[in-house]
């Protein structure tokens, strides 16, 4: 946040709220700041508010933390108090919703501009920052799905760690496999899903799921719907690979006692805080449909919005200006966060 105009004579007034997936950030005229749940992302955030602040001495950020699955309940209710963040980054399908509310505002456009938006933002990202000709948001954190494996887990079940699987059969040989009983108790678990929407999206799209008319208007039943949803469902209730009392798929995968889990590069970091000693896992690309053949995967995406809360609009635009250039460089993105690049050079 810049400092309090009431405590700090001319500075300028300006909160700062980031979530990205796992992370929400805040900087706040009221003393309220930076969220962030990812370990790896709090550091990024930390390290990001430092340069800030040293940069623009005006202007304090502090860090705390807010469990992401509350992050979008308080901060509508906060905005609707009117005691929420200048700044805050939201999932890119909500930037409509938001405005439906009418709790943000278009960047300023001799700031960002429509046209210096497209210029710089990679095109798979741009469809929800610009409505009726203004930039409402820019992107700040996109990830794709992919598989995370324990090779190690491989090699005791005469699995090649240098071969993860490669369809869906694979898959689900693989985890039987992985899967270790002690007792009629399960203390090692191939596969697991927690029905995560992207993952659930991921297995339907590749069964060749569309999921729109071809207007794009309106949701359609397909039966590769079913189809990629019933695959997750039976690697539970028919294959037995995974169950709920293993507890959370992430701990189980830090503590070595699951072998493959579905995820977000995000998790690279997140993973390696509270690990079993010398845990070692790699990535890959999601095994393919069988059928299809393909192997799609499904990016998200989190967008940069400027709040209705928001009196310094130009202040909030120079925040991401200079959060802009690392993320394309990656500072964060592919040494700790792990997202993919967002900007052209």
């Amino acid at each position: 946040m810049l400092k309090n105009e009431e405590t700090s004579g001319s500075s300028s007034v300006i909160d700062f709220s980031w979530v990205a997936s796992w992370v929400a950030w805040v900087w706040k005229d009221h003393h309220r700041a930076l969220d962030a749940h990812s370990p790896a992302r709090a550091l990024l955030v930390q390290e990001f508010a430092k340069q800030f602040m040293a940069e623009n001495p005006d202007i304090e950020v502090v860090v705390r933390t807010i469990p992401y699955t509350e992050y979008k309940t308080k901060l509508l209710a906060a905005l609707a108090a009117g005691s929420g963040p200048d700044v805050a980054q939201i999932p890119s399908y909500a930037v409509s919703e938001f405005r439906q509310y009418g709790v943000i505002q278009p960047f300023p456009e001799d700031v960002i501009s429509p046209d210096y938006s497209r210029s710089i933002v990679c095109c798979c990202y741009r469809r929800p920052l610009i409505i009726d000709g203004k930039v409402y948001s820019l992107p700040t954190d996109v990830q794709t799905v992919v598989l995370f494996y324990n090779p190690a887990l491989f090699e005791k079940a005469g699995l090649d760690p240098d071969r993860p699987p490669q369809d869906w059969n694979e898959l689900i040989e693989y985890a039987k496999k992985l899967t270790l009983w002690e007792g009629g108790r399960m203390v090692q678990s191939g596969f697991a899903t927690d029905g995560y929407s992207p993952v659930v999206e991921m297995f339907m799209r590749q069964a060749g799921a569309t999921f729109w008319d071809e207007e794009g208007k309106h949701v359609k039943f397909e039966e590769a719907q079913v189809e990629g949803f019933k695959f997750l469902t039976d690697s539970r209730t028919v294959y037995h690979v995974y169950t709920p009392k293993m507890g959370s798929r992430w701990t189980a995968f830090r503590q070595g006692k699951l072998a493959m889990v579905f995820g977000h590069g995000a998790m690279v970091g997140s993973f390696k805080v509270g690990a079993a000693p010398g845990l070692v896992f790699r990535t890959a690309l999601p095994p393919a449909c069988p059928k299809t053949g393909s192997r799609t995967t499904v990016l998200t995406s989190w967008a940069t919005v400027i709040t209705n809360n928001c009196t310094h609009p130009q202040a909030a635009a120079k925040c991401w200006h200079t959060l802009r250039p690392q993320t394309h460089r990656g500072v964060g993105s592919r040494k700790q966060a792990n997202c993919l690049p967002m900007f052209r050079s």
